[in-house]
């Protein structure tokens, strides 16, 4: 959670204080962080994989590709609208 914050202060910080508009850069190193958090952050903090029911797993797929989908929206949106 603190990493989290980190990031989203950077971002904000970031974007306020440019003179060029970085909105498009933010994101994908948001999203580039965002990934290998969720990809590394379980591997570096769990020594075992946690045992999961199918239907948290189909839920956790679910949930993963609901998130992927949203992001390819929101960056599409922000790449047309700038």
């Amino acid at each position: 959670m603190p990493g989290a914050l980190v990031c989203l202060l950077a971002a904000t910080v970031a974007g306020n204080t440019s003179s060029r508009n970085h909105d498009v850069l933010i994101a994908l190193v948001l999203v580039a962080l965002s990934t290998a958090a969720a990809i590394a952050g379980p591997r570096l903090t769990s020594p075992t994989r946690p045992e999961r029911t199918h239907r948290q797993r189909l839920l956790l797929v679910f949930f993963w590709i609901a998130c992927v989908i949203l992001t390819l929206v929101a960056g599409a949106d922000l790449v047309a609208n700038g």
